[in-house]
């Protein structure tokens, strides 16, 4: 895992107050798509506010085969988003973000490179013009290079300290263990970056047709279709062509792998296949779970005590998509017998009609909590581009949701509702394999 900078995804900054239903639905609506120069562009006007947020994500990397180190990608966001431009030199370059408040951060998933721009209004033509510069021509400063390779270094050597955090990891590691795209990166991956290789690499990224710009604010058509022509319009066109992401299964069977070590609560995590974002059945699904949750929260925590904060959630992406539950507790056999009777009933006898009106009301009330913010929609739109191939979908969450039928949530859950795979930090003698197996 590396550093909270290098590892941001998208599906990070997916985190709805709503100013309101009606009023995020109006701005969502007036989303234009265009093309300037071979590159695809999403722009969302809104005088909501006066932020402007931009993303701009550039397909390809470790996942298409087009490097053999899976850190490469993201270290070289990272350090071009740290080192300043040919016009904006570090110095220089943090003089003015500092000055006109700007954000300016780069990021990596194994398929693609997000570079996002964050600035209030009336600073917006000097901020993109900084932005702009960094993405044509960033300078990979060998100071903020060597900087970020040792977090990243000592966030892999400490991987195994944080003892809820490696539970999580080892589930990831060994549920992706089938596909390339998702291999862990490793000390010597860190190593073998150097700052020519990472210079190389953004020039190889660097096409009009691996990218697109998804633009929030209170910005016109003209007005961005301008900067962007002038910036990056003379920019290699290049043939590069979207595929579908490698899909990941799993591991198909139910079994328990522990870390065992004497702490003082052990960490649990469990997980299982869930359907692609694209799938009809994914909303279904989501919302099943959440009534999961909800109920585990009641019966483990509330009835029981056993756990602080037992948790079921449906995520992922790119081609990984779970249904996941956590727990931590001081009596893992205990709290995993609680937890697999709730998902037995919840398998075979569904949720009911309130449980399912009660929870899609709340979901709508945290979905727009969680899109306040532009880049936050930004985020949105590209994700559901890449996940599903048609950004119109992120439109319609609340209604693709409130169209979700009772019958359609219990059939997702006893379809998806097995074969569970567990990890956990703490003490063998503690948990009994058996206990945990749920086929």
């Amino acid at each position: 895992m590396q550093s909270a900078k290098l590892h941001l995804t998208v599906s990070a900054l997916l985190t709805l107050v709503g100013f309101g239903v009606c009023v995020a639905s109006a701005q969502a609506q007036d989303v234009q798509d265009f093309n300037v120069d071979g590159i695809h562009v999403l722009l969302e006007p809104t005088k909501a506010n006066q932020i402007v947020a931009v993303l701009v994500g550039i397909e390809g990397g470790f996942g298409r085969t087009e490097t053999d180190n899976p850190a490469l990608a993201s270290m070289t966001a990272a350090v071009a988003t740290s080192s300043g431009s040919e016009k904006y030199p570090k110095t220089k370059y943090r003089e003015e973000t500092a000055r006109l408040v700007t954000s300016i951060d780069g990021n990596a998933t194994p398929f693609v490179t997000h570079y996002t721009l964050s600035c209030v209004k009336p600073k917006f033509a000097e901020s993109w013009d900084i932005f702009a510069d960094v993405l044509a021509h960033p300078q990979f400063d060998d100071e903020e290079f060597a900087r970020l390779r040792e977090t990243s270094m000592q966030e892999i050597a400490g991987r195994k300290a944080n003892p809820e955090g490696y539970a999580a990891f080892m589930l990831d590691s060994i549920w992706s263990a089938s596909v390339p795209a998702w291999r862990v990166t490793q000390p010597g991956d860190l190593g073998g970056i150097t700052t020519d290789g990472m210079r190389q690499f953004h020039t190889k990224l660097l096409e009009r047709s691996r990218m697109t710009i998804v633009v929030v604010g209170d910005i016109s058509k003209v007005e961005i279709s301008k900067l962007i022509h002038r910036d990056l319009g003379s920019l290699p066109m290049g043939r590069f062509k979207s595929t579908p992401y490698p899909v990941v299964t799993g591991t198909q069977k139910t079994d328990l792998v522990i870390d065992d070590r004497v702490v003082p609560t052990a960490y649990i995590y469990g997980r299982t296949l869930a359907p692609a974002k694209s799938s009809k059945e994914y909303w279904s699904l989501m919302i099943g779970t959440q009534i999961l949750s909800d109920r585990l929260y009641e019966e483990v925590r509330t009835k029981r005590n056993l756990s602080y904060a037992p948790y079921a959630y449906v995520g992922g992406g790119s081609g990984k998509y779970t249904l996941g539950v956590s727990v931590s507790t001081v009596l893992p056999d205990s709290t995993i017998h609680v937890i697999n009777g709730e998902l037995e009933k919840i398998r075979t006898s569904g949720v009911t009609a309130k449980e399912l009106k009660d929870r899609s009301a709340e979901f709508v009330t945290e979905f727009y909590m969680s899109q306040q913010s532009n880049l936050a929609q930004a985020a949105r739109l590209y994700s559901t581009l890449l996940e599903t191939n048609d950004w119109h979908h992120a439109l319609n969450v609340v209604k693709e949701l409130r169209q979700v039928k009772l019958a359609e949530v219990n059939a997702a859950l006893a379809k998806y509702m097995h074969n569970v795979y567990w990890t956990a930090v703490g003490e063998r003698k503690k948990m009994t394999t058996a206990d945990f197996l749920f086929n």
